[in-house]
């Protein structure tokens, strides 16, 4: 584990005290502790919810690509003020408990054709927000508030995204930004809430994270991640979820209970460390292929090394280079066969070990673990009558291990 939280961990000393992190259209000094939150809406929509903390000294905009369907209008994103709730991720926090733990055609900003008209700014609590529906529509703002058009040709998958710019709204002349966009003034102290908008989304079956790092106007394969992300899920999704779990229910907030589902979990998955320079994706086909559910237990397919970057800069055990090779394909195959092999089994002894029916919901399920040098830990969930003692924990954990190894032999 030392290896592992030394390849987490590597990046976090900066070279220069000025730092580009995320979005934004100039410089800034520092962006730390980055939340955010996505939901589903109706009709295929999706609330996201950003807060960070940022160090900025002069007019800075924070630019957000987002998936909408390609041709969307300027009026497809609706913008949230949440200035009622500037604590909106403490309370989202409260709720978690610590875990046990090649560029292609340019797509700049050219202006074709006759002037186009400007883009309509929102007036949004502590900002002023602006919706550009596509890269050629960034020369209708502020020039203070662009990227450089040759950004945008190192990214071509933004070509028919939108794209939401957020502007502090000047008092005096902010210095910083601190705690989920706090910031001070000429000697007096600011708390600016989270910025918020729903948008319709290009892939309803996924919610999306905007988690790219643009740096001093490039971008770079991998970034220096220090990012909570929180979701609330659609109710087919719950069971599959492989995400730190809520210890309570929406119900449980207050403030943010108006921007929350009252009836559902929150999740929460930390990103950390020198990372790939990428958008978080939360799929459900992914999060199906991953996930395997019987009568008496679930199979849960981690892969917890994906996100590690193998440079050459810091050592990795040999068996973890193994397990980062592990395809999708081949955790399909190893699911599928441990997931045969159990059921014989847990319909054989169930009643033995005093195990009943398997409910994703039930707070006492027990996590089995089972690895080896071809694969990484997985997880079995089962579910018991009562407390199992240390005999039929141990039976069931030898079982678990044994098909794990036949499946991954």
């Amino acid at each position: 584990m030392g290896i592992a939280k030394a390849a987490l961990d590597r990046g976090r000393d900066l070279a220069s005290d000025v730092v580009t992190m995320c979005c934004f259209s100039l410089p800034v000094r520092m962006v730390s502790s980055t939340h955010i939150f996505a939901r589903p809406l109706e009709g295929g929509r999706q609330l996201l919810v950003y807060g960070m903390t940022v160090e900025i000294s002069e007019d800075v905009a924070m630019i957000l690509p987002i998936p909408v369907p390609p041709g969307s209008p300027e009026n497809a994103v609706k913008f949230v003020d949440l200035s009622a709730c500037p604590a909106f991720f403490e309370e989202l926090d409260r709720l978690f408990p610590s875990p046990v733990a090649v560029a292609g055609p340019s797509f700049g900003m050219q202006s074709r054709g006759a002037p186009q008209s400007t883009l309509v700014v929102h007036d949004v609590g502590d900002f002023e927000a602006s919706f550009v529906p596509t890269p050629g529509d960034f020369a209708r703002l502020d020039s203070r508030f662009r990227l450089p058009s040759d950004v945008w040709d190192q990214l071509p998958r933004y070509q028919d995204w939108g794209f939401c710019v957020f502007k502090l709204k000047t008092k005096g002349r902010p210095s910083s930004f601190f705690g989920l966009f706090k910031g001070k003034v000429e000697g007096e102290t600011r708390k600016v809430h989270p910025m918020a908008f729903e948008f319709p989304r290009s892939d309803p079956s996924a919610l999306f994270f905007p988690t790219v790092h643009v740096h001093d106007g490039a971008v770079h394969p991998t970034a220096d991640f220090d990012h909570d992300l929180y979701c609330q899920t659609e109710r087919a999704w719950e069971p599959l979820m492989d995400w730190q779990r809520s210890s309570q229910k929406g119900e449980a907030l207050v403030g943010a209970r108006a921007w929350t589902e009252p009836e559902t979990w929150l999740y929460k998955r930390t990103l950390k460390g020198e990372l790939p320079n990428r958008d978080t994706y939360l799929a459900e086909s992914k999060l199906r292929v991953r996930t395997a559910l019987s009568d008496l237990f679930r199979v849960r397919m981690c892969a917890a090394w994906e996100h590690l970057v193998d440079d050459g800069k810091t050592e990795l055990e040999p068996r973890v280079k193994k397990w980062m090779r592990v395809s999708e394909a081949q955790r399909v195959r190893v699911r599928d066969a441990v997931t045969t092999e159990l059921a014989a089994v847990f319909a054989d002894r169930a009643a033995a070990w005093g195990v009943k029916p398997f409910v994703h919901d039930d707070p006492d399920w027990v996590v089995f673990a089972a690895s080896n040098e071809r694969i990484e830990p997985q997880e079995v969930h089962v579910a018991f009558e009562r407390t199992p003692t240390s005999a039929v924990r141990a039976e069931v954990q030898a079982v678990v291990q044994a098909a794990f190894d036949r499946a991954s032999g």
